[in-house]
């Protein structure tokens, strides 16, 4: 079976956002309990990967 890339809704981007705010960057497993639990293929490695992806470093400086 072939994996098919699914693009993120604007609630998850925000979700993730805010899941950083409260918890910080790496608290990934917590972001995704807290603010993704519906989201089966989250996991710490997509929930990073696609915030380091779509961020520019200035950007994750506001997070820590």
């Amino acid at each position: 079976s072939t994996f098919k890339i699914r693009k993120w809704t604007e609630a998850e981007k925000e979700a993730l956002i805010e899941g950083i705010k409260k918890h910080g960057i790496g608290k990934w497993d917590l972001i995704q309990r807290d603010f993704l639990p519906d989201w089966v293929r989250a996991t710490s490695f997509s929930l990073k990967d696609h915030y380091i992806s779509n961020s520019s470093p200035r950007n994750l400086l506001r997070y820590e």
